[in-house]
């Protein structure tokens, strides 16, 4: 198959990825390592709720178990402390993000309030996830602190496996019962040139799912950001629970933006769109994408 080369890349998380590139009959675009959750047009959105809130009660929003913004009450409302937990991470988020860069995304989280709650915001589509506390400040021991998921994918579970067909590892993902009916993963990848390859030329997807009953579709985005690039549609008539090979000529796919530019693929998605967003599945592997020349 000619000469392999690893290359070591990072997402925006700071996840070490491998991009294996293989510059003979078959290119390898993507595969074999952790990526980022799925990159669909949906934000996440997370609301922070406090209630039963006394003067000195102390609230804090945590990420990865870091705590990002803090408020003692001053007076014994709502109001109060969703204010001043929208101005702490707001003010804190970006010294916090650059001091642990295993959570560098709470820069890219927007907090605003309605004086109800704390609304989180991604700045862009990607998952996030963050846990409160609510500490008694001396007075009846009732305060509490509730965060909900609002809008965002459903994509969970984001890890390597080693079960895999080319390549060492592949990624697997899990679909939760969520709030949209998506869930797959994104690669931001060192450049690749498919330049080489005609319209009748194939592109291959490597995946396995333990069911397809829930599936409705799948989706290859291929580009150089996720703004531009171009896209197969796989039906889940074409699947089959297991592992599955699916070529797509490359004169089937639809561009978007201003489509992808062969020479230079950077950007790689693929998702699963499912019949409804209580649908679940569990240990969805991708393990490559190959263009191949027939």
């Amino acid at each position: 198959m000619g000469n392999v080369n690893s290359v070591a890349i990072q997402n925006k998380h700071g996840i070490p990825q491998f991009v294996s590139v293989v510059r003979d009959r078959e290119h390898v675009v993507s595969g074999t390592e952790t990526g980022t959750d799925v990159n669909t047009a949906v934000v996440q959105i997370v609301d922070v709720t406090p209630a039963n809130v006394e003067v000195d009660d102390v609230f804090t929003i945590l990420a990865g178990g870091v705590a990002v913004a803090t408020y003692t009450a001053v007076a014994a409302t709502v109001q109060d402390v969703v204010e001043g937990l929208q101005l702490a991470w707001e003010t804190d988020k970006a010294a916090v993000a650059a001091a642990n860069p295993s959570i560098s995304w709470v820069a890219d989280v927007t907090a605003t309030e309605d004086d109800t709650k704390v609304i989180l915001t991604g700045d862009s589509a990607f998952f996030f996830a963050v846990t409160g506390t609510a500490v008694d400040g001396g007075g009846t021991d009732t305060q509490t602190i509730t965060i909900a998921v609002s809008q965002g994918n459903s994509t969970s579970d984001i890890t390597n496996s080693t079960s895999h067909i080319l390549g060492t590892q592949s990624v697997s993902f899990d679909k939760t019962s969520g709030t949209v009916v998506y869930a797959g993963i994104t690669l931001d990848i060192d450049s690749v040139d498919i330049s080489r390859f005609l319209a009748g030329d194939k592109i291959e997807t490597t995946f396995n799912v333990s069911a397809v009953t829930e599936i409705a579709s799948a989706t290859l985005k291929l580009g150089t950001d996720a703004s531009n690039y171009n896209e197969f549609t796989i039906d889940d008539s074409e699947m089959d629970a297991g592992w599955n090979t699916i070529a797509k000529s490359l004169s089937e796919s639809v561009s978007t933006g201003n489509g992808w530019t062969p020479s230079a693929i950077r950007y790689v998605e693929f998702y699963f769109t499912f019949d409804a967003i209580t649908d679940v599945l569990a240990d969805a592997l991708l393990d490559s994408v190959v263009a191949k020349a027939v």
